[in-house]
């Protein structure tokens, strides 16, 4: 696909069962706009999150697990391209490596990465949201 643009629906759910979500993220060939509320939430398949240099917002929960069911993701890059990101966007994961490379760090962003020993946020972060790191109770080394 050349261009894809992520509906945010309350039907998400018929949309990732079908596959319709990692299709459209994985095979935008010039752009994505936007990853949508709860997109990949609970997946316990995805390892590696490479999202595009064309993509502007991350929803809500987009690739989080959950207290009960963590995802599976240990791999995640942002590009600079993002301006906007939901609260617990990544959260309730096992990553341990995160490439940041947009000015924002969202609200409880990736509370209770269990896995993450190590995080350096580079010099082009501006802001850090609110609990961005709460209960990343391996966190050991931070430079910022």
């Amino acid at each position: 696909f050349s261009h894809v643009i992520l509906p945010v629906s309350r039907g998400y759910y018929k949309m990732l069962y079908n596959k319709l979500i990692y299709t459209g993220v994985s095979r935008a060939k010039k752009s994505l706009v936007l990853i949508g509320n709860h997109a990949f939430y609970m997946n316990t398949a995805l390892k590696r999150f490479i999202l595009p240099d064309t993509l502007v917002s991350i929803g809500n929960y987009a690739v989080a697990g959950s207290n009960s069911t963590r995802s599976t993701l240990e791999v995640i890059v942002i590009p600079k391209s993002v301006l906007e990101i939901g609260i617990y966007a990544f959260a309730y994961n096992g990553l341990e490596s995160i490439t940041i490379n947009n000015e924002l760090i969202g609200d409880h962003m990736f509370y209770e990465n269990d896995e993450l020993y190590t995080l350096f946020v580079p010099h082009n972060v501006i802001e850090i949201r609110t609990h961005a790191f709460a209960e990343c109770s391996k966190l050991r080394d931070l430079t910022l």
